[in-house]
């Protein structure tokens, strides 16, 4: 296993400031987005920026099966950075916390990702659904196997 002090974002090689949380009760705030929700705008860490794509380039990687997105509402950034492998569809899940509607779903539906949120850690449904809130997770499915997720039983319509 590698650890990296670098932070995924649009492109590589920039510097950028991280704001972690100020709740030591709610650590899961901290992100590269200035958003207010237990942050300082005084109190920040600067990192170095690397694209997802490049670190597939580096590491070598062509496929993952699994990709886990929590970024605090930079997810689109992140995915700006990795459009050369959705394109390739390299991740063959992507699981990520963010809105339902905006452009990180617009991305991963414009690169033939199939999305479908997740309930109560158990059940998915299909994005569009009534069911939809504000932030959430969601399950996007490379066109190769969006018919293994509909099979789920976890999965309902």
């Amino acid at each position: 296993m590698k650890i990296s002090g670098k932070a995924l974002w649009k492109q590589s090689g920039h510097k950028l400031k991280f704001y972690p949380s100020q709740n030591p009760e709610n650590t899961g705030t901290a992100s590269l987005v200035q958003h207010g929700v237990f942050q300082d705008a005084s109190k920040f860490i600067e990192v170095e920026t690397l694209t997802l794509d490049d670190f597939f380039e580096k590491e070598q990687l062509t496929t993952c099966r699994l990709i886990k997105i929590d970024v605090e509402r930079a997810e689109h950034d992140l995915l700006q950075g990795f459009v050369g492998h959705l394109g390739r569809h390299a991740a063959d899940f992507i699981l990520i916390e963010m809105e339902p509607a905006g452009p990180a779903r617009d991305l991963l539906i414009g690169h033939e990702y199939e999305g479908f949120q997740l309930l109560d850690g158990s059940t998915l449904h299909p994005l569009g659904s009534r069911l939809e809130r504000p932030i959430h997770d969601f399950l996007f499915a490379s066109p190769r196997n969006v018919k293994a997720v509909r099979s789920l039983p976890q999965f309902k319509e």
